[in-house]
């Protein structure tokens, strides 16, 4: 679903709400304190602004006739504590799922007619809805794993674009022709990655192919995975052996990179596996035609995520031990 079909399927603020409810209780409403299905429905009229002198819009709420409860639909939710129509999150999201190399929020703002803040702050809540908290681990015969880094340039009196001072560590896992996996690391040392390999690829996977990082060796072993490893050494100019190589992760580095520079152009290291999870869902659903509707799933799943948590919090994959 695309900008234009926003506009056209969803005119008002009622049917986005409509819309919402059969994507959150697809078998009918329920009561989100006691799951109860005996509910009437009332409207409350929207609060006229200060500032225009002018009336938002109604908003449809339903009480619940076991624990007089009222709730709309937005309650328990990533909506839950916004004010903004339905029609502009519904756009929000559909501009997103549609950019491969992602927005910025200046550009959602100036897209939507919002404040930047509110701009920035949907898009971080879109990332959140987008991230898979349990993903299937992969299951492929050959798998792929990489490291890169990201971040400022080192400058100092040797100055070299492989240096690691100054930028953070991703590590990527994909599955030949399949899905992938980014995750924001503190290390590269071998129980660091071997962790990942064991939390990530399925015991019946056949191969993993690496490049020549002396971490990987150890890495396979202590995952306690019966797995072939092969690798390709690139200080030596060797990308392809056969079936041994590692151009599928390092592509799907390469279109990460190519959104922060295009798109970005910069973020906070405590933001980094947020966008790491918009661009690994945007990658295995790249071929799903119900993109939408499952990030709008997502939001209906997810509990509202307050603005000062999301200015606080700390980056969870950066902070996880080893």
């Amino acid at each position: 679903m695309n900008l234009a079909d926003v506009v056209r399927d969803f005119p008002t603020e009622e049917s986005c709400e409509t819309f919402l409810a059969t994507m959150r209780w697809p078998d009918g409403v329920e009561c989100v304190a006691c799951q109860s299905k005996k509910l009437t429905q009332t409207v409350r009229r929207g609060k006229i602004s200060k500032k225009t002198g002018l009336r938002g819009p109604d908003q449809r709420l339903y009480e619940c006739a076991s624990c007089r409860k009222q709730f709309s639909v937005r309650n328990g939710t990533l909506f839950g504590d916004t004010h903004l129509p339905l029609k502009q999150w519904f756009m929000a999201i559909a501009v997103v799922c549609q950019a491969k190399k992602g927005i910025s929020s200046n550009q959602m703002a100036r897209t939507l007619g919002v404040t930047v803040k509110t701009g920035w702050y949907l898009c971080h809540r879109i990332r959140e809805a987008m991230h898979e908290d349990n993903p299937e681990a992969l299951q492929g015969m050959i798998q792929e794993m990489d490291e890169t880094y990201v971040g400022g340039k080192y400058r100092g009196p040797e100055p070299n674009r492989f240096h690691a001072k100054n930028k953070e560590i991703v590590i990527g896992i994909k599955e030949r022709g399949g899905d992938v996996r980014f995750f924001h690391a503190q290390d590269v040392k071998s129980g660091t990655l071997a962790r990942y390999i064991r939390e990530n690829i399925s015991p019946e996977a056949g191969m993993i192919c690496t490049d020549e990082l002396t971490s990987y060796p150890g890495a396979v072993k202590q995952s306690g995975l019966n797995i072939e490893h092969r690798t390709v050494n690139h200080t030596q100019r060797e990308y392809v052996v056969g079936d041994v190589t590692t151009n599928s992760i390092e592509s799907a580095f390469s279109l990460f990179k190519r959104g922060l520079v295009g798109s970005y152009h910069r973020l906070s290291v405590k933001h980094l596996s947020r966008y790491l999870h918009e661009f690994q869902f945007k990658a295995n659903n790249r071929r799903n035609p119900a993109l939408f509707q499952d990030v709008l799933k997502g939001i209906a799943a997810k509990p509202r995520l307050p603005l000062r948590t999301l200015i606080d919090g700390p980056d969870a994959e950066s902070q996880s031990p080893a």
